[in-house]
């Protein structure tokens, strides 16, 4: 048998290009946001993290709420460079790079503003360089002054003087390679991009404290979610998303 063709078809993407229904789902969703709209505050739909197969989708989806909005909303995209670059053949070592990026997320999908920052503060074990420190002058170890690793107490962190714990946290932030792509990587990307473009970039600030087999984040602490607020606005971020409290947008003017 020889086959010369095969199409797949993705049900939903097919729906929102040629189904009159999804597009009038879009459309009332749109004016249903537009009800609450207030010009001093930022307005906008907001996608969670995706694919680079969907950059098609993302696209029509944002022309139907800016075509409906009359320009006044958009969507913004919460971009994981990981993630977007998976479909790629060897992604890790292939990895897109910033021009990549813009041509088929800002030039394709013709996206005005993104949210992009992955959690850096893994809370593996030892020895597996995806682990993370605590100073131990954290009030928790007065308390407790024989924990250090201890999932069962919900500390997902290794106790560690105050000067090896700067050296870990600006070595994973900076020159982890063990990451697909480490946290100021991210950054100097977002940089690159809205400035080529000129989009908007948003940091996305997230709180964790996760333990499962396959995924391991410790819980920052109060000085290191001020350290990534204020590193990110060095890099030109627009504003901050708490994704911890469903999207609360502070505009940075």
């Amino acid at each position: 048998m020889w086959i010369d063709r095969i199409r797949i078809e993705n049900e939903q993407a097919v729906k929102l290009f040629y189904d009159d229904p999804t597009e009038l789902f879009i459309r009332s969703e749109v004016q249903s946001a537009l009800l609450d709209y207030d010009e001093t505050r930022p307005n906008n739909f907001y996608l969670e993290e995706f694919e680079f197969n969907t950059t098609p989708c993302i696209n029509r989806v944002r022309e139907i709420i800016e075509d409906e909005s009359q320009g006044r909303l958009t969507l913004i995209t919460n971009l994981n460079p990981f993630l977007y670059n998976f479909a790629v053949p060897h992604h890790k070592t292939n990895r897109f790079t910033a021009d990549d990026f813009k041509r088929y997320l800002l030039v394709d999908g013709g996206v005005k503003k993104v949210a992009t920052t992955l959690y850096f503060l893994e809370g593996f074990v030892d020895t597996t360089y995806r682990e993370s420190y605590n100073p131990n002058t954290l009030p928790v170890y007065s308390v407790y002054p024989t924990v250090s690793y201890s999932p069962a107490n919900g500390l997902l962190a290794y106790k560690e003087t105050p000067a090896n714990y700067d050296n870990w946290l600006q070595t994973n932030f900076d020159e982890n390679t063990h990451v697909d792509f480490n946290f100021t990587e991210v950054l100097k990307l977002m940089n690159t991009l809205s400035k080529d473009k000129e989009i908007d970039f948003y940091s996305l600030h997230q709180s964790y404290s996760w333990y499962d087999t396959l995924l391991k984040l410790k819980e920052p602490t109060n000085e290191e979610m001020e350290m990534i607020a204020n590193v990110s606005l060095t890099y030109g971020e627009r504003g901050l998303i708490d994704t911890k409290k469903m999207f609360a947008l502070k505009q940075i003017e």
